[in-house]
C-alpha cells in the first residue's frame, strides 16, 4: 500500500482480517449511511453500524486510524503544532492563532466546511492532520486525501483488475463523515479533473457534509478578474459560500526549501 495515500485498499480492506470477519453492511468502515432523498434529514449522515456495539476500545482506535489515511501524517497533532504559526510577523501569528481556534472548534463538533488558505510550508497541512487525529480521538471517522493522489487513484480505478472499482471508490469519498482534502488546487488542472473535484465537492455541498479544505491558491478570482474556467469558479463558489465555509487565511513567508551553504561538494565544483 503506498503509505498515507491509498484510499482504494483502505476503503476495500479496511480491517486486516478474513473476509468472513469484516461486517457485509458497513465493510469495515464501521458506519453506514440512509438511502433517502437530497434534502431528507438523514441524507449525508454518517450512522454507527451495528457491527460496532461490541467494538472495544483498542479495536474501534485501530480501525479509525486505518480508514483515516493519515498514516505517518498522524504525527502532526495540536500539541506539537506552534499556536502562532511560523512566521516571524505578528500579524501573520494573530490570523494563524485564529486558524488553530477555528479547527479545534470544528473537531468539537464536525460540521460545515472549513478551508485553509495560505502559502506552502505555512502550516496548513499540520492543521488538517490534526484535525483527523482528533477527530479520531473523540470516536469519528475522517478520511484524509492528498488531492493529487485522490485523481490518481481515481484513474487507476477505470483501470481492469483495479481493487476497487470507480463508482465504489467515489462513492467512499463522498459520504466520508469528515473528508479532509489537502493541497486543492496542485493538482494538474485539466477539464477531467475539475469536473471529478466539482462532483465530489458538489456532493458534499449538496449535503452540508463536514469537509476541510487546505490550498495555497488564492479564493478571489472572481473578483480580480484573472479569467478562471467555468468550472474552477463553480468550485471557487462551493468553497466561499458564507452559509457553509469558514475560511480562514494563513500568511507566513513562502516556503523556499533548503537552502545551499555556499561550500559545493567535490563533485558538484566547476571545474
Amino acid at each position: 500500500m503506498t503509505e498515507g495515500n491509498d484510499a482504494a485498499r483502505l476503503a476495500a480492506e479496511p480491517e486486516p482480517a478474513p473476509a468472513d470477519d469484516v461486517c457485509e453492511r458497513c465493510a469495515g468502515a464501521g458506519f453506514v449511511r440512509r438511502t433517502v432523498r437530497l434534502g431528507h434529514p438523514d441524507f449525508g449522515k454518517a450512522f454507527p453500524c451495528e457491527c460496532t456495539e461490541d467494538e472495544r476500545e483498542d479495536q474501534r482506535q485501530a480501525r479509525l486510524e486505518r480508514y483515516s489515511n493519515l498514516g505517518t501524517l498522524s504525527r502532526l497533532t495540536f500539541s506539537n503544532l506552534s499556536p502562532r504559526g511560523r512566521s516571524p510577523n505578528p500579524q501573520h501569528q494573530e490570523l494563524f492563532s485564529k486558524a488553530v481556534v477555528s479547527a479545534k472548534h470544528f473537531t468539537e463538533s464536525p460540521r460545515g466546511w472549513l478551508v485553509l488558505t495560505g502559502p506552502s510550508g505555512s502550516g496548513k497541512t499540520h492543521l488538517a492532520a490534526a484535525i483527523g487525529g482528533r477527530c479520531i480521538e473523540t470516536g469519528q471517522a475522517a478520511l484524509f486525501m492528498v488531492v493529487p493522489d485522490l485523481l490518481d487513484h481515481l484513474r487507476a480505478a477505470y483501470q481492469p483488475g483495479s481493487a476497487l472499482g470507480y463508482d465504489d471508490l467515489f462513492d467512499t469519498l463522498k459520504s466520508a463523515p469528515v473528508l479532509i482534502l489537502d493541497d486543492l488546487g496542485v493538482q494538474s488542472s485539466t477539464p477531467w479533473a475539475e469536473e471529478k473535484l466539482f462532483q465530489l465537492l458538489n456532493h458534499r455541498f449538496n449535503g452540508r457534509l463536514p469537509t476541510v479544505i487546505t490550498t495555497n491558491q488564492p479564493l478571489d478570482r472572481t473578483a480580480t478578474g484573472t479569467g478562471a474556467p467555468s468550472q474552477e469558479l463553480r468550485i471557487l463558489s462551493r468553497l466561499l459560500d458564507p452559509d457553509l465555509s469558514t475560511v480562514c487565511r494563513i500568511d507566513a513567508p513562502r516556503y523556499k526549501g533548503p537552502q545551499p551553504t555556499g561550500r559545493q561538494p567535490r563533485s558538484s565544483r566547476a571545474r
